[in-house]
């Protein structure tokens, strides 16, 4: 999660960055500048303070994304693991953690004689 939140600080860095050098605003949501409206009611400025909490909800929603896709992927294995007793092909006998299944798999040199 904290890699997400870093990727995503550094894609607004990079945004902000464009703004600076180009003096445009890729997303119209990042213009923190006032609100303008011309004689049409159109609005030719900012979006006020309103930007930061666009940015704030957008960090959220990636915390949340990630925690329904872990939450997914744990319930997936208890399902198929602990449930229906599919432990999987590189399981050799041990107790599986939560980390990364090439981490948890058992090495050629491992296993007992005689098992390919």
């Amino acid at each position: 999660m904290l890699w997400l939140v870093l990727l995503l600080v550094g894609y607004l860095g990079v945004a902000y960055l464009t703004h600076y050098t180009k003096g445009v605003y890729v997303y119209p949501f990042l213009d923190s500048s006032p609100k303008v409206l011309d004689s049409a009611g159109k609005n030719i400025g900012g979006i006020g303070v309103y930007s930061a909490a666009y940015i704030v909800g957008i960090a959220v929603g990636i915390v949340i994304l990630f925690c329904i896709s872990k939450g997914l992927i744990l319930l997936r294995k208890w399902v198929t693991e602990k449930k229906a007793g599919m432990t999987g092909k590189f399981y050799g006998g041990r107790a599986m953690g939560h980390g990364e299944t090439e981490l948890e798999m058992q090495r050629q040199w491992e296993k007992p004689p005689g098992e390919v």
